[in-house]
């Protein structure tokens, strides 16, 4: 059984150097940019979208354990009640192909709806067919698209007139 466990500093650290560092290497991979330009965009980015790093208002870290406890990846969302939006989810490649991204997002939605969430909203690069693949078969639906990325959208909760 899979789990997320609330980040710790240290966690945090090593998973944001991995995520500004991934986002570079997709920038350079999909704007022909140098990596030196992607690195400074992609430190600029994540500047302007956690302020306060771990402790950004309305963002919540979770590390992926799954059942033998062993750290199996991690993720950030950002929720603007009633809708979040899953800026990354990470598994490292070790336990790829193990159906531990179907078992994050499943889980993602259950937690999301305690919370409130009605919605969940996800870019995805056109390249990350493995990634796209998952996200249809769970039911996310395309939104919004181009020729890098495909914005996309599953709800989750009761969207009732009065609630």
């Amino acid at each position: 059984m899979l789990q997320f466990q609330a980040m710790t500093p240290a966690e945090y650290t090593t998973f944001m150097g991995y995520e500004v560092e991934q986002l570079a290497k997709d920038m350079a991979h999909h704007f022909d940019w140098s990596h030196k330009k992607a690195l400074e965009e992609s430190k600029k980015e994540h500047a302007e979208l956690l302020p306060h790093g771990q402790a950004t208002k309305n963002t919540i870290f979770w590390t992926l354990a799954n059942t033998e406890d062993r750290v199996i990846g991690g993720l950030f969302v950002q929720l603007d009640k009633p809708a979040a939006f899953l800026v990354q989810i990470l598994i490292f490649e070790v336990f790829q192909n193990q159906e531990y991204g179907q078992q994050t997002m499943l889980l993602l939605e259950k937690k999301l709806a305690t919370l409130g969430i009605q919605s969940i909203l996800l870019n995805v690069f056109m390249d990350n067919k493995r990634a796209i693949h998952i996200y249809k078969k769970l039911g996310y639906e395309v939104v919004r698209s181009n020729l890098q990325n495909q914005e996309m959208v599953k709800v989750i909760g009761d969207w009732s007139i009065g609630d």
